[in-house]
C-alpha cells in the first residue's frame, strides 16, 4: 500500500473521531445504503429536536400566565 492510500482524508478523520452523535455511524457504515438511512435518521433527529426546542422557547417568551383565584364568603 502506498502512504496516499494509507492516510485518511481530513474530513474522514476528523468525523471518525468525533464525539457528534451520528456522524462517525455514517462514516463507518458498511454500504451506501446503510450510509444514507444513517444520514435520515440524524437528520430526522436533529429536526425533531430542533422543533421541540423551537416550540419550547416560543411557550416561554409567550409569558402565559393562568391565575385561579377563589373568594370564600362565611355566612356572618
Amino acid at each position: 500500500m502506498s502512504s496516499e492510500e494509507e492516510k485518511e482524508s481530513p474530513e474522514k478523520e476528523f468525523a471518525s473521531n468525533s464525539t457528534l452523535h451520528g456522524l462517525n455511524r455514517i462514516v463507518i457504515a458498511p454500504s451506501s445504503s446503510f450510509r444514507g438511512l444513517w444520514v435520515l435518521v440524524i437528520l430526522a433527529s436533529y429536526t425533531g429536536f430542533g422543533y421541540m426546542f423551537g416550540s419550547m422557547i416560543y411557550s416561554y417568551f409567550t409569558y402565559d400566565t393562568i391565575t385561579d383565584t377563589k373568594l370564600d364568603v362565611g355566612v356572618c
